[in-house]
């Protein structure tokens, strides 16, 4: 589905990449769309994981370095990716989501947790470094949007580099918004 999108990956494609029957798929899934919601879940699953590792204060006490740490294990994750660079939460939500509430919302609320995780740690930062508040909700939307938008920009690309350099650069932007102050 991240190679292909939704709507031209089949069941058909999908048992051969498995190599499993039909009747071995439907089994264990009623629907396609059953098995795109467990795919998506999954696929959220790990990601939330990768930004809960990346964000532990015992590894690093500096919120900035910790969102920036995040920022790289998200890209490094997305670069590992056999079908190509591309977010599947993007994906489905484009493709899906003004079809599918369910869909949508599923997509929503990872988006949702991804800035909240940002925004906290920008929180953070700002107590830290005693910067001058900031609206760290826009901050933290703003980067989900910047990470949308690299794996779309990494995708038309080809060229998995984009989501790593689109992130920092975006890291960059939110340490000099911060830290100015303290100059």
């Amino acid at each position: 589905m991240l190679e292909r999108g939704y709507s031209a990956t089949t069941v058909d494609d999908i048992c051969k990449l498995a190599g499993v029957a039909k009747g071995g798929y439907f089994h264990h899934f009623a629907s396609k769309e059953m098995m795109a919601r467990e795919v998506l879940e999954h696929f959220i699953e790990g990601l939330f994981a990768v930004m809960s590792l990346a964000r532990d204060p015992q590894l690093e006490t500096d919120p900035l370095k910790r969102l920036r740490r995040m920022f790289h294990h998200l890209a490094f994750a997305y670069e590992s990716m056999e079908s190509g660079p591309g977010c599947l939460i993007g994906m489905l939500a484009m493709e899906l989501g003004a079809k599918d509430k369910q869909f949508a919302d599923t997509c929503n609320k990872a988006f949702g947790t991804m800035r909240t995780a940002i925004e906290s740690e920008l929180e953070a930062a700002i107590e830290l470094h005693s910067a001058p508040q900031q609206d760290t909700t826009a901050m933290a939307q703003g980067a989900v949007a910047t990470f949308q938008g690299a794996a779309i920009l990494a995708r038309a690309k080809n060229d998995r580099g984009v989501i790593r350099e689109t992130l920092n650069n975006y890291a960059n932007l939110l340490e000099n918004l911060i830290l100015r102050s303290e100059d």
